[in-house]
């Protein structure tokens, strides 16, 4: 299925919940597309590329998490949202509870490491981070490699050139050892990302005047 309408019409810039709404269907594309481009093979079997884009895709995917609970707690600040969101369906409010466990001290899903892990994803890692500030630290990250092999590959080409030791050290940026149920709890807070993305803009778009919005049969092109 597929619907079309006019950006201007439908989300208007100078409404708060249309650009709610729409920050949230940016985050939900990055998540999916990120899934889609992660390697489907045996973690056993895959090249040292296969492995370099598992690893650099899942860091995106958790800082990404956090980008997008830190988008929705800001977005409350606006009354306009806070009223959205409690006119929610009960699924809808149960996305948003899972999601904001990820951050919440008190929860057993609570990621400590979350924030800092995207301070050092989304930003090349400082050489000598300020004092205090959260993360694996590029030191911190070599000395855990140390001991592990390294690697850079190329067949003459730039677009060729690959340096697998900086996958190795980037593997080091996520606490595996400290937290067990790493993957499967960010992923719980992924997966309610984007259910609440799903079940926002469904009643958003759901809500707007007759006429807006514009199924389009199947085979037929949308307009442009």
């Amino acid at each position: 299925m597929e619907w079309e309408f006019s950006i201007g019409q439908a989300l208007p810039a100078t409404n708060a919940v249309a650009r709610f709404v729409t920050g949230l269907a940016m985050a939900d594309n990055e998540w999916h597309r990120t899934m889609a481009l992660m390697p489907m093979t045996d973690p056993t079997k895959a090249t040292p590329e296969e492995r370099g884009l598992r690893i650099m895709l899942a860091r995106q995917q958790a800082a990404l998490c956090y980008e997008g609970i830190t988008f929705v707690k800001t977005a409350r600040r606006s009354s306009h949202v806070v009223t959205f969101m409690n006119d929610l369906n009960a699924e809808a409010k149960k996305h948003y509870a899972d999601l904001i466990e990820a951050t919440d001290k008190k929860s057993p899903f609570y990621l400590p490491w979350l924030r800092g892990h995207r301070n050092v994803t989304l930003h090349v890692p400082a050489v000598t981070p300020s004092k205090g500030e959260p993360g694996v630290t590029l030191t911190e990250a070599l000395t855990e490699a140390a001991g592990r092999l390294g690697r850079v590959s190329h067949d003459g080409t730039a677009r060729t050139v690959r340096f697998g030791f900086a996958d190795v050290v980037a593997e080091e940026f996520l606490p595996w050892e400290e937290e067990r149920d790493l993957m499967k709890h960010l992923s719980r807070a992924l997966f309610a990302l984007g259910g609440f993305a799903h079940e926002a803009l469904d009643a958003y778009l759901k809500a707007l005047p007759p006429g807006v919005v514009q199924q389009i049969a199947a085979g037929e092109t949308a307009h442009r």
